[in-house]
């Protein structure tokens, strides 16, 4: 008869040897996993789709406080009795037998931020999807503006993939198609705008804050947002501005596109008031000329004289009594740095009927 310290050695070895060969176990099944051999790891967060040759068999997810409905809807509450059946260890889960069920392998792109905040992409073929809220770089180059100002920005998107079966066999491509949607909106948002200076003072707001917000209302209003969730199987999140380059876009070339449009107003207003001032001689055409060319767009004030010359014409007189007109004329003269005697000469050959005797006398 065994003692019973003889006994309690021998359960004690049984506990030991039972403890060894379960840890064998496990790490065997890890390794197996490892391998898509039986089983296969799926990550906190992440789903696998389980195919029987090119036939889905079923999609796994991995996601605490979820699971997937019969459409593959990922949908709040515990995991279903069938994930518990899948589900071996933690993040390990049943494949099938070799050969006939295999993990579904993708080739995925996406960029993302590394550690210095630059944008770094990544290109791999990948087994999983994430399920749960990831943050990817969306990069919008040369977005023109309506004065055809270019404009680089950089987009941070937060995604969710609710629905692991659209966005994989659905839309396989399913990140650039949902990326390409918010960035087509953007650069149509961009073009909206007339000069850059617009956009700068709006993104210099609450660090881009209000210019992230304003683009997410509009994705949300014309149903942008929802039509990628509908199609593409995934939620965006959050919509983050971070940085826009504006290139050259320093306060000389700002200037510079602000001249352009000037000018070109320019043209059109000188284009009117020469018909309306009725040029028909080469010496008022060269007159007007000057005057156009020297004061820019304050010739109109050397023209409100003009008229006023001519309406005193008709009036039979050549006094001006608005002191402030003349004084105005003779102060945008002098701010220009022109020469007084020369614009009024100018403006004399315009008036063509009515050239003051006495030009002081007005002062």
């Amino acid at each position: 008869m065994m003692s019973f310290g003889t006994i309690m050695t021998e359960i004690l070895v049984i506990i030991f040897f039972s403890y060894v060969l379960w840890g064998l176990i496990k790490m065997l099944v890890y390794r197996m996993a490892d391998n898509d051999i039986l089983f296969t790891n799926i990550g906190e967060g992440e789903a696998a789709a389980i195919m029987t040759g090119r036939r889905l068999k079923k999609i796994i997810m991995n996601l605490q406080g979820y699971h997937l409905d019969r459409d593959y809807n990922v949908v709040l509450g515990e995991e279903e009795e069938t994930d518990f059946v899948n589900k071996i260890f933690p993040g390990v889960y049943w494949l099938g037998l070799p050969g006939v069920a295999t993990v579904y392998e993708y080739p995925f792109s996406w960029v993302k931020l590394d550690e210095k905040g630059e944008p770094e992409v990544r290109k791999e073929t990948i087994k999983q999807i994430y399920v749960k809220s990831y943050q990817y770089v969306l990069e919008l180059k040369n977005a023109e503006t309506s004065s055809m100002a270019t404009l680089s920005m950089k987009v941070l998107v937060t995604f969710r993939v609710v629905n692991p079966y659209r966005a994989l066999f659905k839309n396989d491509k399913w990140l650039a198609l949902a990326s390409s949607s918010i960035l087509d909106r953007t650069r149509t948002f961009v073009s909206s705008f007339d000069d850059p200076d617009e956009i700068i003072k709006i993104a210099q707001k609450e660090d881009s804050s209000i210019l992230s917000k304003v683009m997410t209302d509009i994705l949300v209003k014309e149903g942008i947002i929802e039509n990628i969730e509908n199609f593409q199987g995934a939620k965006a999140l959050k919509i983050d501005i971070v940085d826009i380059d504006y290139g050259d876009w320093s306060d000389m070339a700002i200037a510079e596109i602000k001249a352009k449009k000037e000018g070109d107003a320019l043209v059109e207003l000188a284009s009117k008031k020469a018909d309306a001032l009725k040029i028909s001689s080469k010496a008022e055409a060269k007159a007007y000329a000057r005057l156009v060319n020297e004061m820019g767009m304050e010739f109109i004030i050397a023209i409100k004289f003009i008229e006023a010359l001519q309406a005193a014409a008709k009036a039979g007189t050549n006094t001006i009594f608005d002191t402030g007109m003349i004084n105005n004329l003779l102060t945008t003269i002098k701010d220009k740095g022109l020469d007084e005697a020369s614009v009024m000469r100018d403006i004399n050959i315009l008036a063509s009927k009515v050239i003051p005797a006495k030009f002081e006398e007005m002062k």
